[in-house]
């Protein structure tokens, strides 16, 4: 331990029993070290020498593990300052605050190694007492700790990116994981435009993941040398090509990564020139909208819901449509409740599927209500749905009113969680309009009749969406 501690410090340690010296001091990588010791252990432990000769003396069996170490990748996206802090941190922690010494070294690239940052901590393994190390703790052996120790250096250091506005994360999951994630989160998105983009994300991870290659044959084919004969063996027979075979399969993974974001790439510029397209504004109205900060969509939001709310409609309706409203909520996560409770539904974000369900479908809303009454929070969740289908009559009474001036008024009008719920619903199905409208954009032109294969119609426009007037669409 007293020669792997200097190696790794790049200092020059003595073992104390038969007096050899280690010397290390003229190592190039090594950017920083630290001793981070339990508050009482630094009465006793003041050097790193000392700290591993008295762990060599503690030992009594030839076979008993010394300590343990961790070796930890460090994004080289950030600076020395920076990575200091994030391990000086995580090593309190996550090992002193147990109970352990740390010694930690932080190693920079060797020539060759591009961008390989990182440190080594060597971890005691014994509790400490007053003057020295008690008792083994077996459970800082636990795998269990390995894979806690893992999420919080990720979660440390994605923190980190963010703060410095970096555009890279760190993902313990392989790149099938990831990729599957994107086909899925694809399958269930709500719009084109989303799901498009989750598939592009799952084409950028579409390729073969590069294998582990040994230093030196990495550092030669890095060199432009030639890759030298392995010279072990693979289940007992020799197989001096093994590197070469390492190599080529290395520059295939590459490639195979460099074709996938290409094509993720092309996929991308498509979809935004797509975007644009139909993104380009000719009606008339939208001038009007966007003066009064009202989109067409938002307004057409607005007029679908607070005609749900109409008085003359039966107090059952009413109440479906404020139950649809409150998957808006903020406070309380509903969503799930819903999916769980109406898999029929093909979207709970829409205020008009789901209000139409609930208002025909009487067992399946009293499916929802028996879910919903056994969480803590039912009551409060039920007086606030009750406050919303109340206000409903106001939100009738203004429908004609642009849904920039309610949105204001809505605050001084009810309580602050139901107004930011009529808010949230009435952004949901905007963004639901605004995804139908360009879907029947996007929609190839069916073809003629047989009977008027002569001739096209000059009124002909899409199916307006489902739940909206007919005249409120916009070709």
């Amino acid at each position: 331990m007293i020669a792997a501690a200097a190696y790794r410090s790049g200092e020059n340690l003595t073992d104390r029993r038969d007096f050899r010296s280690f010397d290390y001091s003229r190592r190039q990588q090594v950017l920083a070290t630290r001793l981070i010791a339990p508050e009482g252990a630094s009465e006793w432990i003041t050097s790193r020498n000392l700290l591993w000769n008295l762990v060599e003396e503690t030992e009594r069996r030839k076979d008993a593990q010394l300590a343990r170490e961790l070796e930890v990748s460090i994004p080289a996206e950030l600076d020395q300052t920076t990575r200091e802090e994030l391990v000086w941190q995580f090593c309190e922690e996550q090992f002193v605050q147990r109970g352990m010494i740390a010694d930690v070294a932080i190693h920079g690239p060797a020539e060759g190694e591009g961008l390989n940052f990182h440190f080594h901590a060597l971890l005691t393994m014994r509790e400490l007492g007053e003057d020295g190390f008690g008792k083994k703790v077996r459970e800082w052996n636990d795998n269990a700790l390995l894979d806690e120790w893992k999420d919080a250096w990720i979660a440390l250091c994605n923190a980190a990116l963010e703060r410095n506005s970096v555009d890279v994360r760190l993902d313990r999951r392989s790149i099938e994981e990831r990729r599957e994630a994107a086909l899925s989160a694809a399958g269930a998105a709500t719009d084109w435009i989303e799901e498009r983009r989750h598939l592009i994300e799952a084409e950028r991870l579409n390729y073969t993941p590069r294998p582990h290659l040994p230093r030196t044959p990495y550092l030669a084919m890095e060199a432009a040398q030639p890759i030298p004969d392995y010279k072990g063996t693979v289940d007992g027979v020799p197989m001096p090509d093994k590197w070469r075979q390492d190599v080529a399969a290395w520059k295939a993974a590459r490639k195979s990564r460099d074709e996938a974001r290409k094509r993720a790439d092309e996929m991308e510029q498509q979809l935004e020139a797509e975007i644009a397209a139909l993104a380009e504004k000719s009606p008339a109205s939208d001038q009007a909208d966007a003066e009064d900060g009202t989109s067409a969509e938002q307004q057409e939001a607005f007029d679908i819901i607070a005609a749900m709310f109409d008085p003359q409609k039966p107090l059952d309706a009413r109440n479906s449509a404020a139950m649809a409203l409150m998957v808006h909520h903020p406070e309380w996560q509903v969503e799930t409740i819903f999916k769980k409770m109406l898999p029929e539904l093909t979207n709970v974000q829409d205020v008009r599927e789901v209000s139409a369900l609930l208002t025909t479908d009487h067992r399946a809303a009293r499916r929802l209500d028996d879910e919903i009454e056994q969480y803590s929070d039912w009551d409060d969740l039920h007086d606030d749905r009750v406050a919303l289908r109340d206000f409903g009559s106001t939100l009738a009474e203004n429908r004609t009113q642009p849904w920039a001036k309610v949105e204001k008024s809505l605050v001084q009008w009810v309580v602050g969680h139901v107004a930011e719920t009529i808010k949230r619903a009435v952004t949901a199905l905007a963004s639901i309009l605004r995804q139908e409208r360009l879907d029947a954009q996007n929609r190839p032109a069916p073809p003629p009749d047989k009977a008027d294969s002569g001739s096209v119609k000059p009124d002909a426009s899409p199916t307006p969406p489902r739940g909206s007037p007919s005249s409120s669409l916009k070709p």
